[in-house]
């Protein structure tokens, strides 16, 4: 009977989460960015913008991060797996994003009665989440590559260690 239960990370996959927890902070520049240009002033609204943000874009990098570790396990070169995994993410990456960003377009121009309070929320997700995209299918996989290159090439191996059962 096969194990219902997903294989437990190596280290190896341990420090790949990490690194994609570092992109986080993407999401948050984009945001910071975004209302500095509008003019607007920290708020609890645009804080709430910054955790839905961050939030996002931490999941994006780590089922990124997860879709790469599970292609390497079933024998792909690291190369392979940062190529084709990051091609077959693109399109869920890309529908989370413009979806969370269209429904903030309304809230953004801020033109209705009491549209000035949920405004900074708008623009922080409409600054933030392009940025975080970019990180994460750009940059993340290039350091993803970087990293298990160099290991790979220095300790001699191919795919990802199985995981112990």
């Amino acid at each position: 009977m096969a194990n219902p239960l997903p294989p437990k990370p190596s280290l190896s996959a341990t420090g790949s989460y990490f690194l994609g927890l570092g992109f986080r902070a993407f999401g948050g520049l984009g945001a910071v960015l975004a209302l500095t240009l509008a003019g607007l002033p920290l708020s609890a609204t645009a804080l709430i913008g910054f955790i839905l943000v961050i939030g996002i874009a931490t999941n994006n990098a780590l089922v990124l991060v997860a879709f790469i570790e599970q292609m390497r396990r079933e024998g792909h070169s690291v190369g392979e797996a940062v190529r084709v995994g990051t091609a077959l993410r693109l399109q869920p990456k890309l529908m989370t994003a413009l979806i969370a960003m269209a429904g903030m377009v309304p809230l953004a121009i801020g033109r209705e009665e009491g549209g000035e309070i949920l405004q900074p929320l708008a623009l922080v997700i409409l600054g933030g989440m392009p940025v975080a995209l970019v990180a994460t299918l750009l940059v993340l996989p290039v350091l993803y590559a970087l990293v298990h290159g160099r290991r790979a090439a220095v300790v001699g191996a191919g795919p990802a260690p199985a995981p112990a059962t």
